[in-house]
């Protein structure tokens, strides 16, 4: 659903999270993947100051990282 036409992939819950944010907390590499090659805002700060990237690097989530740095 989050791809359908319209629809706001980048859209926050109350803790200013993005759905990409979520992902990567929940650890969906798949879902992390689909969100980014998607146009997910990879720059959007959440309420605590972090992004979906920092969550990643608190995790030491190397595959996350990976993707959510292009490389």
């Amino acid at each position: 659903m989050l791809l359908s036409p319209g629809v706001d992939m980048n859209i926050t819950d109350k803790y200013g999270q993005t759905p990409l944010i979520h992902a990567v907390i929940c650890k969906r590499r798949e879902s992390a993947a689909l969100l980014n090659t998607n146009g997910a805002n990879l720059q959007k700060v959440d309420n605590f100051g972090k992004t979906a990237l920092d969550y990643a690097r608190e995790m030491n989530n190397n595959v996350l990282i990976a993707l959510l740095s292009g490389n």
